[in-house]
């Protein structure tokens, strides 16, 4: 809980600094892998636009759990329309992934968040 307070400081007061046109008064480092995904930050974040969507628990049912339904339509369903309605920015309160440590699991995370990417919606993962 500590964690996510502290987070969510810091992301205020990162957005109380950017300027009116998505440009930050504070200058910022982007790092840039080859091969990954890249998803927008502060510096992309829209300072005309009124609304932020928090979601969690954005992570499919593991096959251990055979007693509970599966939600990958539902997920499609809730990340279409995040997509389509184009928030400010977007922050995940965590379980953004079944197993953290599979590369298949981040490339159905990547896949499904792709629009995210071509829009340059701000994502900010809370782990």
């Amino acid at each position: 809980m500590r964690m996510r307070l502290v987070f969510i400081i810091i992301l205020i007061a990162g957005i109380s600094s950017i300027a009116p046109g998505g440009v930050s008064s504070v200058d910022a480092v982007k790092y840039e892998v080859v091969g990954l995904p890249s998803y927008a930050g502060f510096t992309d974040v829209q300072a005309t636009k009124n609304y932020f969507v928090l979601v969690g628990d954005t992570q499919g049912t593991s096959h251990w759990e055979f007693w509970r339904e599966r939600n990958d339509r539902e997920r499609k369903l809730i990340i279409d329309e995040i997509t389509k309605r184009e928030p400010a920015f977007v922050i995940h309160l965590g379980d953004l992934t079944t197993r953290g440590s599979s590369e298949k699991h981040w490339q159905q995370f990547d896949d499904m968040h792709k629009e995210f990417r071509k829009k340059k919606i701000p994502y900010f993962p809370i782990f």
